[in-house]
């Protein structure tokens, strides 16, 4: 089995204040955009998960955090697999690679092995937590700690920039950073009646000055704000449907990655192999 799950991006982001369970309180509207990983996944004698990128086979991925908590939701369920990821969303970057990549796994396995579906306060705790917001597949709304999630209707068509710079960012470093600060007001724009900040903006630059330059210099390019996703370091602008965009050269903007792709109603889809 082929399956593609896709990238997302926070269109905003409150960091309200507090910890529930040592997870901080957020709130954020985030859809899915047209750029994918591929999984191919294959019943196997043990479990067997291979990454296109090298530092991720020694880690403790999403997808094991995904079939163990499927695991322990279901313990008559025995089946091991074979799992081959070709990682083209950009890690470290507030895209939510990961996070697509273990909602894909559970999705497939408690629909085609109708298995039962952890809620989302245990896939937040226990894989992460923008997970739920990839279970769900649709534009939403989440809150909470990332298990409350409530579908988006009606949102418009959206083209869009997705630049990466060629510095990451933990999202661990992040909030311990973003906890050590005194808080500043975000400063908000609206494209189209969308709410457009992101609270961690602020302490983003803090640990990597450099981010604020590049913006800078996407901004004065295309003569349009942009914004960054997440915990960064993947910055956005937004355009109507029908405007022309230009592609830039990604090392003369300091660049790993640059795209130009468009928001998708699902994202997630598999297909027979």
């Amino acid at each position: 089995m082929k399956i593609l799950t896709s990238a997302k991006i926070n269109l905003n982001l409150t960091i309200h204040k507090g910890l529930e369970d040592n997870f901080h309180k957020i709130e954020s509207d985030i859809i899915p955009i047209g750029i994918f990983d591929e999984i191919v996944i294959k019943e196997s004698g043990k479990d067997q998960i291979y990454f296109n990128k090298d530092k991720l086979n020694d880690a403790l991925t999403t997808i094991h955090k995904s079939l163990s908590i499927i695991r322990n939701y279901n313990p008559s369920f025995d089946k091991s697999f074979e799992i081959k990821v070709d990682k083209q969303i950009p890690i470290e970057s507030g895209l939510g690679g990961g996070s697509s990549n273990g909602a894909a796994i559970i999705n497939f396995l408690c629909s085609n092995y109708e298995l039962s579906m952890p809620s989302y306060i245990d896939v937040v705790k226990h894989v992460g937590s923008d997970v739920p917001f990839f279970i769900n597949k649709q534009p939403a709304t989440i809150s909470g700690i990332g298990e409350n999630v409530v579908n988006l209707n009606d949102t418009q068509p959206i083209k869009m920039i997705i630049a990466v710079p060629k510095k990451g960012l933990s999202t661990k470093e992040i909030f311990e950073k973003y906890d050590e600060m005194k808080p500043k007001d975000t400063e908000k724009y609206f494209w189209n009646d969308i709410s457009l900040f992101n609270d961690l903006w602020n302490t983003s630059v803090e640990i990597y000055p450099e981010l604020n330059t590049i913006k800078q210099n996407l901004e004065d390019r295309y003569n349009k704000n942009f914004f960054m996703s997440g915990s960064g370091s993947a910055l956005f602008s937004l355009f109507e449907e029908n405007e022309e965009i230009e592609e830039i050269d990604s090392e003369e903007f300091n660049l790993k990655y640059f795209s130009i792709t468009k928001k998708i109603d699902c994202s997630f889809s598999q297909n027979d192999d």
